[in-house]
């Protein structure tokens, strides 16, 4: 995971992740949910995916880092911009909940 961060092409990224406290919050996120044993193998072998699909796996995962920047961001704001982007976050839709129902469709 260090060396994931490392490589993000953002420079003010880095400036954050320099710091020890935002290093520590970005490193303890581990991969991602569907790669918990940290291969680069897929859990799942027993059907093969479309290409949409796994596209649509990109997507999330490039959800999932957009987050991890916010979260290394967040110890820079002050109390009220934490209430404001918290506030904008509840109210983004559609939210991972509504993705997740639509996905959870038979």
């Amino acid at each position: 995971m260090g060396i994931f961060l490392k490589k993000m092409p953002m420079p003010a990224f880095g400036r954050l992740l320099s710091h020890p406290e935002n290093a520590l919050l970005a490193l303890h996120l581990g991969p991602a949910p569907y790669n918990e044993n940290g291969s680069l193998e897929s859990t799942r072998r027993n059907m093969p995916l479309s290409g949409e699909a796994i596209r649509l796996m990109n997507y999330i995962d490039d959800v999932a880092v957009t987050l991890r920047r916010v979260l290394a961001a967040v110890p820079t704001l002050s109390a009220e911009e934490r209430a404001r982007v918290a506030e904008h976050l509840l109210r983004a839709r559609p939210n991972a909940e509504e993705v997740a129902a639509a996905l959870a469709v038979k």
